[in-house]
């Protein structure tokens, strides 16, 4: 509200127009300019600016924001399993239901984009050949090992060879660069 409004003036606020920031929240005036509206901000509030972040990610996924706020939360208990193939997740050996959907990428794997409002989980094992991507309205939360691997010659999740975007074997010790893969934080060739 103006500050005339706000203390005892008969003045509203402009109808619709943005206020302020509080914290992940928008705040606005609402359609008939008499009150003040909250607007969660599921990329953040820019103050400068007084308006919802819009940042997008370059690989489409921004598209199943909106679809993840109106999902339910997960919880995939002590193991799980995804499949990128068929969308399957099984959690402590019983399959559920996680709503899912491809998408094709220009000279890249499909992508499994499994949207949710938020996901809990201890250890996830990841198979299929397609890459996997989660998107979360709120938060992802994983307590322990998230497995999955892309080995070009062995189906794994993600696996792509186009001929020219490929890891390589590490070189630890040799008088070259070190290229090739990570080894997973343990000191050996990925």
């Amino acid at each position: 509200m103006s500050a005339d409004a706000g203390d005892g003036g008969d003045q509203g606020c402009i109808a619709n127009q943005a206020l302020r920031c509080d914290g992940d929240t928008l705040v606005r005036c609402n359609n008939e300019g008499m009150a003040e509206v909250p607007e969660s901000c599921t990329l953040g509030c820019v103050a400068s600016e007084l308006r919802c972040s819009d940042v997008k990610p370059s690989n489409n996924l921004a598209q199943f924001l909106d679809l993840a706020a109106a999902e339910p939360g997960f919880d995939f208990g002590t193991t799980a399993s995804i499949d990128t193939d068929s969308g399957t997740v099984t959690v402590d050996g019983k399959p559920i239901h996680v709503n899912s959907a491809m998408l094709s990428q220009v000279a890249a794997p499909v992508i499994r984009v499994f949207f949710v409002r938020s996901l809990t989980t201890t250890d996830v094992s990841v198979t299929g050949r397609n890459a996997l991507a989660v998107v979360a309205a709120g938060d992802l939360r994983i307590g322990g090992v998230f497995a999955a691997s892309a080995v070009v010659t062995t189906a794994g999740a993600g696996g792509y060879n186009d001929g020219t975007c490929q890891g390589g074997q590490g070189d630890l010790i040799g008088n070259g660069p070190f290229g090739g893969c990570g080894g997973g934080g343990f000191g050996s060739p990925g």
